[in-house]
């Protein structure tokens, strides 16, 4: 765009500027939401595709510890 047809543009449509801006950081912000709802599905799905993993290969007794029980009474609650 030359100098010349700039000026003349923006004369005649002065909020030209103004509301490209505005389309672009709303472009913006609509992709970085997009793309943090995917990251967090994502992000979900693994955990859940963890936990099924651990949850076959961990017992009663294993849970009760990690939940921080004595030896002795989670011995006595079983």
């Amino acid at each position: 765009m030359t100098n010349g047809f700039r000026k003349a543009f923006m004369a005649k449509h002065p909020m030209a500027g103004r509301l490209g801006t505005v389309f672009l950081v709303l472009a913006a912000l609509l992709f970085s939401w997009w793309a943090v709802q995917q990251a967090d599905r994502q992000l979900r799905e693994d955990l859940l595709k963890e936990i099924a993993i651990v949850s076959r290969n961990i017992g009663r007794i294993d849970v009760h510890a990690l939940q921080g029980y004595s030896i002795r009474y989670r011995h006595d609650s079983l």
